[in-house]
């Protein structure tokens, strides 16, 4: 990253997503490649109704899962509560919650972006409630790929840091 790191926090609001997810090797960066083309090539297909005007995307780890070798990797877009996504996709809940992140200009800082919020968790000393997050925003210049990397936290204590807003404006992150 050229620029220094600076790592906010926002509140994500739960979202329902329609998913893939694979198991992967922890650097497994064309798998994962490959399970955001078949999510895009589902959405071109599907068309699924929007749930978010702001969020286009989500990859998240799931860390409960993890193993040196593997990890589980899902891939979703927001829908509406009431669509039902057809298959392969499967929905879920995210849980939203206090969003730690650091904005990457392209995938190739991502990494650098998730050092500074662990570090910034760690200065501030907060707890880590879920493993590596990707939030990709709706803009305008498709050969960019810019992205929100953090972790969903908590106090030190496994407190709340910020109050629910519910779901009355786009999140802070796309303001």
């Amino acid at each position: 990253m050229t620029q220094p790191s600076v790592v906010r926090i926002a509140r994500l609001p739960e979202m329902r997503l329609a998913y893939f997810e694979a198991s992967l090797a922890p650097e497994a960066v064309e798998e994962a490649d490959l399970l955001w083309q078949r999510l895009t090539e589902w959405q071109q297909q599907a068309q699924p109704r929007v749930g978010r005007i702001d969020v286009r995307a989500i990859g998240w780890i799931i860390e409960s899962d993890a193993t040196p070798e593997r990890v589980t990797y899902r891939v979703g877009v927001p829908v509406r509560s009431d669509y039902t996504a057809p298959t392969p996709a499967k929905t879920t809940l995210f849980p939203g919650g206090a969003f730690a992140y650091c904005h990457a200009d392209d995938v190739d800082d991502m990494d650098d972006a998730f050092a500074a919020v662990r570090w910034a968790l760690d200065e501030r000393g907060y707890v880590a409630r879920s493993g590596p997050i990707e939030i990709y925003l709706y803009h305008f210049n498709v050969e960019q790929h810019p992205v929100e990397c953090g972790l969903l936290v908590a106090n030190a204590d496994g407190g709340e840091l910020l109050a629910a807003r519910g779901h009355e404006g786009p999140l802070p992150i796309a303001q």
